[in-house]
C-alpha cells in the first residue's frame, strides 16, 4: 500500500456506518449523552502498549463525534496493571464479548498480539516501540518472529504504522501485502516540542545548577541493561559525586509487571536511599530522556530515542536479538561501551553522540500528530476538525525521588588551605581514586541507626543545639548545624558562609582539617561540585 505520510485509502469494510448497524449493538446504547457519531475502539494488551495507545488518542481531544472504549486483551504474561492503567485515566472498558458485539468505526492497538478475531471495520496497529528491531521466539518455543509484525494477520491485514520509509520496506518483506503508513513518530513530535521546558524537568528530577543528569533506561529480558548489570545504577550513585551528578533510571514496563512494582521498589531500595529517581511506567520517561546530559542504555528503543535525540550516550547491554541492518543494529555498531570494571566518571565524562540514528530511525518529528490524526479520520469516513492537530509538551515527571540521609564524604586540603568536598553514596567503590580524608557523614534524621551510629560527622538540618546534638550522638567526632560545629574534644566553632550551604559542607570541611592538623581560624576557601564558597571560621 502507500507509504506516504498520513497517506489514507480506506480499508475493506471501512464504509460509513452509525454506532449500532445491522445486528451489532452501539455503544453506550443506555445513559448516552453526547450524540457521538463514531466509536472508536482501543485493544490493550500490555502497559506498554496502553501507554502508546493513550497517547496517540490524544488527537481526538475536544471532538464530541468520537466516542473511544477500550477492551483489555489477557493473553499476555506482561497483562498485570493494564486495567489499572485504564482506571486511572477514567477510561471506560468493555469485556471481549462486549467488544466483539459493537461496530467500531476504528479499531486501534499497540501491539501486534492483539486478537483482532471477531471485529469489524478498519483496524490499526501503532507501534509499541521503533520500528522492528528485535527477534523474539515463537510461542511453542520453535524458531523466532520480529516483534512488531502481526504474526497470523486477518483476511483483512490491519494498516501498521511506521515512522521512517526504511522501515516500510523491511515490513514490505516480513509481511507481504500489508497496509502501510509512514506517518512519523508522535513521541519524538512533543519531545522535540518539550525542549523549552528542560530546565523544569530537570528540577522535577532533583538536578540543580550545573549538575548533570545521567538517565539510565533498560528494555525487559536476560539481556538488557536490567537483566544483566541491575546493580548499575547504584554502582553510578556511588562512584559519581552527588553533589555533581543525578542519576535517573527508565524500566521498561515488562520489568514492572513481569516482576511487580514491589519487587522493583525492594530491589532499588538502596539506590532510591541514596538519591536515585525512579521514573514510574506509565510516563516521565519522555520528560527524563530529553532533559538527560548523558544516555546509558541498551537495545530499547528508549535507548533509540536518546540516540534520536542526539544526547551523548553509552552502551551499557545489547542484546543478540536485535535485528541486523536496523537502525538499532547501527546503534550497536556505533554507539561507546559503558565498561562497569573502569572509571565510570571518565567514561561519562567522554560519551558523545551517535551520528545519522535519527534519520535512520524517523522522518522529520514535525507533522507526526498531523499525519496520524489524518489517517485516523480518513479510515472513520469523517473529516478532522477544522483547527490544527496540538502537539503538547510532556508533563513534567513525577519519578519515585528522595534525598540521601548519608553520605561517603572524600575531602581534601590543599596547602593554601582550599577545602574540597566529593559526597558519595554509601558503599563508594575501590576503584575510585584515592582521598586525603574519607569519613562517613549523616543527618541526624537518618532512618538507617547504624548508619548515625556510625557516622563521623552527623548534622542537624533543623535549629537544633549543638551539644544536644553531640549528646545524642556520643560516637560521632563532630556534629553540626547552621552555623554551627561542635567536635568531639568541646572545641566549638562559628561558622560564617558567604551563600546559604548545607550544613554539612562546613562540618564536612572543618573535619577534614582537624584530623590533618590544620588551625581551625580564618577564611577558608570551600569548593563543592562547580560552587565555591568562602567559609570563616570563627
Amino acid at each position: 500500500g502507500s507509504r506516504e505520510p498520513g497517506a489514507g485509502s480506506r480499508e475493506p469494510g471501512a464504509g460509513s456506518r452509525e454506532p449500532g448497524a445491522g445486528s451489532r449493538e452501539p455503544v453506550n446504547a443506555v445513559g448516552s449523552t453526547v450524540g457521538h457519531r463514531r466509536v472508536v475502539l482501543g485493544i490493550v494488551r500490555t502497559v506498554t502498549s496502553a501507554n502508546r495507545l493513550l497517547e496517540a488518542l490524544r488527537v481526538f481531544d475536544g471532538d464530541f463525534r468520537v466516542q473511544t472504549v477500550f477492551t483489555v486483551d489477557d493473553g499476555s504474561i506482561f497483562a498485570e496493571g493494564v486495567r489499572d492503567a485504564l482506571r486511572a485515566v477514567g477510561a471506560r472498558i468493555l469485556s471481549r464479548e462486549q467488544a466483539r458485539r459493537i461496530s467500531p468505526h476504528l479499531t486501534l492497538t499497540a501491539t501486534e498480539n492483539a486478537d483482532l478475531d471477531g471485529l469489524h471495520g478498519p483496524v490499526i496497529v501503532l507501534p509499541h516501540g521503533i520500528g522492528f528491531h528485535k527477534f523474539l521466539p515463537e510461542a511453542g518455543g520453535t524458531g523466532t518472529r520480529v516483534s512488531g509484525v502481526v504474526p497470523h494477520p486477518r483476511t483483512a491485514p490491519p494498516t501498521m504504522v511506521v515512522s521512517h520509509p526504511d522501515q516500510a520496506d523491511q515490513l514490505g518483506r516480513l509481511a507481504p501485502g500489508t497496509p502501510i503508513r509512514v506517518v512519523g513518530d508522535v513521541t519524538l513530535e512533543r519531545m522535540v516540542a518539550s525542549e523549552r521546558l528542560i530546565p523544569r524537568y530537570r528540577r522535577a528530577l532533583g538536578a540543580g545548577e550545573g549538575q548533570r543528569l545521567i538517565v539510565v533506561t533498560s528494555t525487559w529480558g536476560t539481556s538488557s541493561l536490567w537483566g544483566t548489570r541491575p546493580w548499575l545504577p547504584g554502582d553510578l550513585l556511588k562512584s559519581l559525586p552527588y553533589d555533581e551528578f543525578r542519576v535517573a533510571l527508565v524500566l521498561h514496563p515488562n520489568i514492572w509487571f513481569g516482576h511487580s512494582p514491589w519487587q522493583v521498589r525492594a530491589w532499588l531500595a538502596e539506590a532510591l536511599d541514596a538519591g536515585l529517581a525512579l521514573i514510574p511506567p506509565d510516563e516521565g520517561w519522555q520528560a527524563a530522556m530529553t532533559a538527560a546530559d548523558v544516555v546509558v542504555g541498551d537495545h530499547g528503543s528508549v535507548t533509540l530515542f536518546g540516540a534520536a535525540l542526539g544526547k551523548p550516550l553509552m552502551l551499557a547491554a545489547f542484546g543478540s536479538e536485535v535485528v541486523p541492518g536496523t537502525a538499532m543494529a547501527r546503534l550497536g555498531e556505533t554507539a561507546a561501551r559503558l565498561d562497569p570494571e573502569r572509571d565510570l566518571r571518565r567514561q561519562l565524562d567522554g560519551a558523545s553522540p551517535v551520528e545519522g540514528i535519527r534519520e535512520l530511525t524517523f522522518v522529520k518529528p514535525e507533522g507526526s500528530t498531523e499525519n496520524l490524526r489524518r489517517l485516523f479520520y480518513d479510515l472513520m469516513e469523517l473529516p478532522p476538525p477544522a483547527r490544527s492537530a496540538t502537539v503538547r509538551a510532556w508533563p513534567v515527571p513525577q519519578p519515585e525521588h528522595r534525598s540521601p540521609s548519608s553520605f561517603v564524604v572524600c575531602t581534601d586540603v590543599s596547602v593554601s588551605g582550599t577545602v574540597t568536598i566529593h559526597r558519595h553514596a554509601p558503599g563508594r567503590p575501590d576503584t575510585e581514586p584515592a582521598t586525603q580524608v574519607r569519613h562517613w557523614a549523616a543527618y541526624d534524621d537518618e532512618p538507617d541507626q547504624d548508619a548515625v551510629a556510625n557516622a563521623a560527622v552527623v548534622t542537624s538540618r533543623d535549629d537544633a543545639d549543638v551539644h544536644e546534638l553531640l549528646r545524642r550522638h556520643p560516637g560521632a567526632a563532630c556534629v553540626s548545624t547552621a552555623g554551627r560545629v561542635l567536635l568531639g574534644d568541646g572545641t566549638s566553632i562559628r561558622t560564617v558562609v558567604d551563600a546559604p550551604v548545607d550544613p554539612m559542607f562546613p562540618a564536612a570541611a572543618i573535619y577534614a582539617m582537624w584530623v590533618t592538623g590544620r588551625p581551625l581560624t580564618g577564611d577558608v576557601r570551600l569548593i563543592v561540585g562547580l560552587h565555591e564558597f568562602r567559609l570563616t571560621l570563627v
